[in-house]
């Protein structure tokens, strides 16, 4: 093997380890945020909704592909019936002063209603794309 032979070949060596290693550093960069992704949409949104005069607050926002839980608390004693939100096909009895907890994990984005099936009185889920 020649002089010039040689250095082309540790040449080639010291490229290919030094590709090798980019390629390495943006693999693993790619999974850390694949990662960090996955731990934010997998953290619960809690939210607390009373019904008095209304739902307060009457508009809950999530993203998609979050899981919720909404802790909903009658403190009325005008009729409500159940507590609706079609678009889930959630329907639970809300008893007066009892917290009832309503667990989804919305799928697609858009705004959804929950409601009293007795009364008009409504509020908004808004399910923001992620």
């Amino acid at each position: 093997m020649t002089e010039i032979q040689l250095f082309s070949y540790i040449a080639i060596t010291i490229s290919a380890i030094g590709i090798t290693s980019l390629l390495w550093r943006a693999v693993k960069q790619l999974e850390r945020e694949a990662l960090q992704e996955q731990s934010a949409r997998a953290q619960v949104h809690e939210e607390s909704v009373v019904l008095e005069d209304g739902f307060h607050p009457d508009t809950v926002v999530v993203k998609v592909g979050q899981p919720l839980r909404l802790n909903f608390t009658r403190r009325e004693t005008a009729e409500c019936g159940d507590l609706m939100m079609p678009d889930f096909s959630q329907r639970v009895n809300l008893p007066v002063n009892k917290m009832v907890t309503v667990e989804i994990t919305p799928d697609r984005p858009g705004e959804y209603v929950f409601s009293c099936e007795a009364t008009a009185v409504a509020g908004r889920l808004i399910v923001e794309p992620s």
